[in-house]
């Protein structure tokens, strides 16, 4: 009867488990890269983000395949640096250096964002490959009785019988949660590194000023630069024409890129604090504060019986399992698994209504 009752909760809707933390990483994040690499995508398709233009021997090449070729090459600009005689003055100027810098990322940001997307992603598919709705089906039927009080019971007392039964099982479980957090934090780490190699926003030569926003802009996000392209005309002679092209959207990258490494500073250090919480929660003390905190309808007398026969692999499915379900049910829930506990795994009948209202609240302040 158990098992026709767990099986018949199968279809349906698989509902998530995971902390904010894990959902503004796999989640959120992917939107955003997604967002960003379709506005940049779509600022490419209807045009005006790229333009070059030769002055000398400009009827040897077409506009198109001027540009073209620039695309595709690359476009380098000239390294602008201050003399360390005009350190001293506000009011000096950047001096051209022969050094030059290619701006190799031009082409491909809608890509990189959309790449990205997916390695943040990549934790959600493997913990919802891996439970595959698991917890979800154990509490759907208390879903989907929510006006059936005496079938809310039955499936409350079944759950309570499930976690008994598993009780000490769930290792694998808890161990597979700390994995796809401890995967997120390296994601995280990884893709800054990745992101600021990317743009090459990686060093500032000697000697050079940064400390307005114009200067960065035009180091590291160039609003022009030259590109050079080879030919060779009809009498076989090799022609190199020098071009200026436009980076208009370099100032939309920009901003982009400030976002996006605010923000994956910010998921780093979330998803290393959800790490310290973890390890703290190693201790009983404080897994009986977190759930008695997040189960306010629960007595504590109860609270600490629960995790005081519970281990650290039982209580992190718990938790799973209090995500899904009512504040209601969940004390419920705890009392009951206290009573059968208790009862050394004996299956007793569902209590009365009346009688699990009342331990409810027992105990409470």
């Amino acid at each position: 009867m158990e098992h026709s009752r767990f099986r018949n909760l199968t279809f349906s809707k698989n509902r998530p488990t995971e902390n904010l933390v894990f959902k503004l990483v796999t989640r959120w994040t992917p939107c955003i890269l997604l967002a960003f690499s379709l506005i940049i995508t779509a600022k490419l398709a209807l045009g005006h983000s790229f333009a070059c233009a030769t002055i000398r021997d400009a009827q040897l090449v077409s506009e198109k395949f001027l540009e073209t070729r620039c695309y595709s090459e690359g476009v380098f600009v000239d390294q602008y640096r201050l003399s360390r005689d005009e350190l001293r003055y506000p009011s000096s100027r950047f001096v051209q250096s022969d050094e030059s810098k290619r701006i190799g990322y031009y082409s491909f940001v809608n890509v990189v964002f959309l790449l990205q997307a997916v390695v943040f992603y990549i934790p959600y598919l493997l913990r919802s490959a891996y439970e595959r709705g698991y917890v979800s089906r154990l509490t759907s039927g208390l879903q989907m009785s929510l006006r059936k009080e005496q079938k809310r019971s039955m499936e409350i007392h079944g759950l309570a019988k499930h976690l008994l039964l598993t009780q000490g099982k769930h290792y694998l479980f808890s161990s597979m949660c700390v994995l796809f957090e401890t995967c997120n934090f390296l994601i995280c780490i990884c893709q800054i590194i990745w992101l600021v190699r990317f743009f090459d926003v990686t060093s500032t030569p000697i000697g050079t000023d940064l400390s307005s926003w114009t200067s960065y802009r035009q180091f590291y996000f160039p609003s022009e630069g030259s590109c050079s392209v080879a030919r060779r005309t009809t009498s076989g002679e090799r022609l190199s024409l020098d071009a200026i092209c436009v980076l208009p959207l370099n100032e939309v990258h920009m901003y982009m890129f400030l976002f996006l490494k605010g923000w994956y500073v910010f998921l780093t250090l979330a998803t290393f604090l959800v790490l310290v919480y973890r390890t703290i929660l190693l201790l009983p003390p404080f897994r009986s504060l977190v759930l008695r905190l997040s189960s306010p309808m629960a007595s504590r007398s109860t609270v600490r019986d629960v995790c005081a026969r519970t281990s650290y692999s039982d209580w992190v499915f718990l938790r799973a399992v209090q995500k899904l379900v009512q504040n209601v049910d969940f004390a419920r829930l705890l009392g009951r698994f206290l009573t059968m506990s208790q009862n050394k795994g004996k299956d007793p009948q569902p209590q009365d209504d009346s009688d699990e209202k009342s331990s409810i609240y027992e105990d409470s302040c």
